[in-house]
């Protein structure tokens, strides 16, 4: 993959976050939990497919 790729992956976490009170829907709580270990697994495939891919700077992009 290329950076371009890894960008395209952050923009589509970006859009995709979850929001809403976790502290008081279990919904919510369930779905934040389902899209940060996805966030985490895909994180770990860039990291495989890419030794210089920066995990704090893919969380920080779709974290903006």
């Amino acid at each position: 993959m290329t950076k371009k790729d890894y960008v395209k992956i952050a923009a589509a976490f970006k859009e995709t976050k979850i929001v809403g009170d976790a502290r008081t829907d279990d919904a919510v709580f369930a779905a934040m939990g389902t899209w940060n270990a996805l966030l985490e697994e895909i994180a770990e495939i860039c990291a495989n497919d890419n030794p210089r891919f920066d995990r704090k700077r893919f969380y920080k992009a779709e974290d903006k």
